[in-house]
């Protein structure tokens, strides 16, 4: 022990009474002392600036876009693959990364032309005879199975397709000759 080593016994006992509280206060002071704030330990390795320390609490100052009491969330929109400092695909306008409108999610994947954004909302410029806010809907007449481009069978005239009269359908079977169409109306030249 301490006491052997300096084998003066009355010194050595003030002394070992010295070490032993400076021991025992070294380990109670340790067990309280206050441990620094670190970035990796304490703000998830996302802070700009931490401050504090374990006995009076952490403060992060997180960089980006990152956010919490220990930086741990990226908000939507946002990448955090890039430290939460660019927008995700299909986003943009960093920092707020706004979701864009796309044809295919926005416009049933048949508009020429697309606008806007999740905030002020959507506006498609539809293709061929597509029609609707988000271009889903298709005329009568029309062939949606060719992207909206042309006149179903029987039709005829896009883009305004109207069905064609015919001596089956409007005549009764009886006519030698058929004129017009569903708009301006069927003449039959009977037998």
């Amino acid at each position: 022990s301490f006491c052997t080593l300096l084998e003066m016994s009355r010194l050595c006992h003030v002394l070992g009474a010295v070490v032993l509280v400076a021991v025992a206060g070294a380990t109670a002071v340790d067990a309280v002392a206050p441990v620094p704030c670190t970035n990796q330990a304490n703000c998830s390795g996302h802070a700009a600036v931490v401050r504090g320390n374990s006995v009076e609490g952490c403060t992060c100052v997180c960089r980006n876009q990152w956010s919490g009491a220990s930086c741990q969330a990226c908000p939507a929109g946002v990448d955090a693959a890039q430290d939460c400092g660019a927008c995700l695909p299909g986003y943009f306008g960093y920092p707020s990364c706004t979701l864009a409108c796309t044809n295919a999610g926005n416009c049933s994947g048949h508009a020429f032309a697309v606008q806007g954004n999740s905030k002020t909302g959507c506006e498609c410029s539809c293709r061929n005879q597509w029609s609707g806010a988000s271009c889903q809907a298709c005329p009568a007449g029309v062939d949606a199975a060719q992207d909206c481009g042309a006149c179903l069978p029987g039709y005829f005239g896009y883009p305004s397709c109207t069905l064609a009269c015919t001596n089956a359908g409007n005549c009764s079977g009886h006519a030698f000759a058929v004129q017009g169409n569903s708009k301006t109306g069927c003449e039959c030249s009977c037998r």
